[in-house]
Formats: structure tokens, C-alpha cells, sequence
């Protein structure tokens, strides 16, 4: 049973892991460049 608050939550969980995996990478591309 999926209720709107539930798919906004994974909304927000999947947008949250996407934000922390992009700054994951541009730590690693800042690193290996400088």
C-alpha cells in the first residue's frame, strides 16, 4: 500500500542519496586533479 507521503519519501531518500553520490564524486575529481 503505497500512500503519497510514502512515494514522496522515497522521492526525497532517492534525491538525497543522488546529492550525497554527486559530492562524493566531485570530492574524488577535486582530488585527482589538484
Amino acid at each position: 500500500m503505497s500512500t503519497t507521503a510514502e512515494i514522496n519519501l522515497k522521492k526525497d531518500a532517492a534525491s538525497a542519496e543522488t546529492d550525497r553520490v554527486k559530492a562524493k564524486a566531485e570530492q574524488v575529481l577535486w582530488v585527482s586533479f589538484y
